[in-house]
């Protein structure tokens, strides 16, 4: 019975297999053709392929309950046409029996959809929005390196990462005087956007200059008041669709902690 099982467990596989290509490459297609759509002098062709390929992983996530559906139908359709299933049951397997691979094959399935989601499909997804985020940013302050760059007059933000799609982490801020001197250095654990433009920095420690003296304190928080809005930030607010399943549910309970509306997500 273990060759039966495993039998059935790698056709099951090879039409899922089969069919997850068919409607990637389809669905990919369709989305190529949509950036295609925004290619300009400043998100180029090869802007789009790069954001289709880094959300393959995303795309086929996606996918994987019609892929399930139709990749097992395939299976057994095919065993089915070969009279494979007939010889099954004339060996007295009986319908119980039958679906414990096919079983296995779905808990399988279910495991790899989760490692995929948290691990490779969401983190190359807000990549992907990021890149063309700032491939497609007509502000002139934001700028491409380790994190994201802004900058505004004299003041630079940079942002390392984006917890959860939507908690900015890892935040260093420069300001420089007239005469290009650094005047103040401010490191951030992380930040809360309390509203479209307030902003309060959680972790801070601080370096200012005064008197001609290099001075450190930690204030643990600080209030910077009006920085850069969610439009100068777009990917602030990336869709739900491609954080991970932790991500997920910490997005949900911020929205129940806020009294915003959760039951959606």
């Amino acid at each position: 019975m273990k060759r039966l099982d495993y039998y059935l467990l790698v056709n099951l596989l090879r039409g899922w297999l089969l069919v997850l290509l068919v409607l990637v490459a389809i669905f990919s297609l369709f989305a190529l053709v949509v950036e295609l759509d925004h290619v300009d002098d400043r998100y180029r062709l090869m802007d789009a392929l790069r954001f289709v390929l880094l959300t393959l992983p995303l795309r086929a996530r996606e996918l994987a309950p019609v892929v399930a559906l139709i990749g097992t139908l395939f299976a057994l359709g095919s065993m089915a046409r070969h009279n494979e299933l007939m010889a099954m049951q004339a060996a007295g397997v009986t319908p119980r029996r039958f679906m414990r691979p096919v079983l296995s094959a779905a808990i399988l399935l279910a495991l790899a959809l989760v490692l995929v989601s948290e691990f490779l499909a969401s983190p190359l997804a807000l990549q992907a929005e990021t890149r063309r985020m700032l491939a497609q940013s007509d502000t002139g302050d934001l700028l491409g390196g380790r994190g994201l760059w802004s900058n505004d007059g004299r003041r630079f933000l940079n942002l390392r990462r984006l917890r959860d799609g939507f908690i900015p982490e890892g935040i260093d801020l420069y300001r420089f005087d007239r005469a290009g001197r650094l005047v103040l250095s401010v490191h951030a654990g992380r930040a809360e956007v309390k509203s479209d433009r307030e902003w309060t920095l959680v972790g801070v420690w601080r370096k200012r200059l005064v008197g001609g003296r290099l001075v450190t304190d930690h204030p643990g928080r600080l209030e910077m008041g009006l920085l850069w809005s969610k439009e100068d930030l777009p990917f602030l607010s990336f869709s739900p669709a491609a954080l991970s399943l932790s991500g997920l549910y910490h997005y949900a309970a911020r929205l129940q902690a806020g009294s915003l509306a959760a039951a959606r997500y």
